[in-house]
C-alpha cells in the first residue's frame, strides 16, 4: 500500500500519513517501517510518528534540512537519522553535526569506494578530505546530467 502523499511534495493531510503508518506498523508483524523521502514533512509530524513503534529510521531527501533538524532536537536517539548528501562540497558535514547518522547515495553504485571513503571522513569529522571527495563525485554527477540533457536517458532506451 502506497502512503497518501506525493513524491516530493509536503503531505496535503499529515494526520493520514500518521494514520497510514500506524495502521501499516500494527499489521506488519513486527517488521520495522523505514519513511523515506520525508521532504517538507513538519517536526510535529516525526513526533506523532515516534509513537509508531515499528519506525525504526527516518530517511529525508534535505532539501529543506530544518524540519528534519528541529525533530532530531526533539526526538534525540528515537530514529536513526538517514539524510541525503547531494555533493555540495563543505555541507555533509553540517548534517552530521546536526544528527543524521547516515546518507543515501546513488553514485555508490558506480564508485563505493568514494562513497564509503566520504563516510569514513565525515565520521572522523576530517571536512577538508571530505569537500575534496565530495567535489569530485559532484563533477562526475554533473558531467551524467549533461550527458543525460543532450542524448536522452540511456536507462530508458
Amino acid at each position: 500500500a502506497m502512503p497518501p502523499l506525493i513524491r516530493h511534495q509536503a503531505p496535503d493531510d499529515p494526520a493520514a500519513v500518521y494514520n497510514y503508518y500506524r495502521a501499516l506498523g500494527s499489521r506488519s508483524g513486527g517488521l520495522a517501517l523505514m519513511p523515506y523521502n520525508t521532504q517538507g514533512w513538519s517536526a510535529d509530524l516525526f513526533e506523532r510518528l515516534a509513537e509508531v513503534e515499528q519506525i525504526i529510521a527516518i530517511k529525508d531527501p534535505c532539501f529543506d534540512d530544518h524540519p528534519l533538524f528541529r525533530a532530531i532536537q526533539r526526538l534525540g536517539d528515537r530514529f536513526v537519522w538517514i539524510g541525503n548528501k547531494r555533493h555540495d562540497p563543505g555541507v555533509l558535514h553540517f548534517r552530521f553535526q546536526a544528527g543524521i547518522e547516515a546518507f543515501t547515495a546513488g553514485f555508490v553504485n558506480f564508485a563505493p569506494e568514494l562513497e564509503l571513503e566520504l563516510l569514513r571522513h565525515v565520521g572522523r569529522r576530517l571536512p577538508e578530505a571530505q569537500e575534496q571527495i565530495d567535489a569530485l563525485i559532484g563533477r562526475v554527477e554533473r558531467l551524467e546530467k549533461t550527458m543525460e540533457v543532450r542524448f536522452g536517458n540511456s536507462s530508458t532506451s
